[in-house]
């Protein structure tokens, strides 16, 4: 599904070669228009996406304890990098639905309810990113670098949660 040699097309920064904006969309369903078929077209570009991993890299980096530090590049926490991603898109889209609720002529286009889904499932997933977070780092900072072991983005832990 992924034709585009970069990973990250559209994007000129560091890429990742397990977290691609092409699967970011296909988590998210957001792969054509067909996917927003009120919209007619992806909901997030793709410098939106890579923004909201950035974003995922630095919320991941200041999470105490200050002991494990990652660059986009070399991020290896595939899922956690998904659910971040996806709660850093919804909750930016659900702003702009409500900063840019629309008036005229006697009409109102009101996104309101639409963004305040948004937040909610934003909400929800930046809960369990940060739990998820809060976890991997409290292992590593317990058990050393190599207390978890990632394999295409697979957590494993000594614990045995993933």
């Amino acid at each position: 599904m992924e034709s585009s040699p970069n990973p990250n097309p559209g994007y000129g920064g560091p890429t990742n070669r397990f977290i691609t904006t092409d699967r970011v969309r296909i988590f998210m369903q957001d792969t054509c228009a067909k996917d927003n078929f009120l919209l007619d077209a992806r909901e997030f570009t793709d410098p939106q996406i890579m923004f909201a991993f950035q974003m995922v890299v630095a919320n991941y980096n200041t999470t105490d304890p200050m002991c494990d530090f990652k660059k986009l590049a070399d991020f290896p926490y595939y899922y956690e990098a998904f659910i971040g991603i996806t709660a850093q898109l919804l909750r930016t889209k659900a702003l702009n639905m409500v900063r840019n609720r629309l008036g005229g002529t006697g009409q109102i286009v009101d996104d309101k309810q639409q963004a305040e889904v948004y937040l909610g499932i934003a909400g929800n997933l930046q809960k369990e990113f940060e739990q998820r977070t809060r976890r991997i780092k409290n292992d590593i900072n317990v058990n050393g670098p190599g207390a978890h072991r990632h394999l295409g983005g697979m957590l494993e832990s000594i614990y045995g949660w993933n």
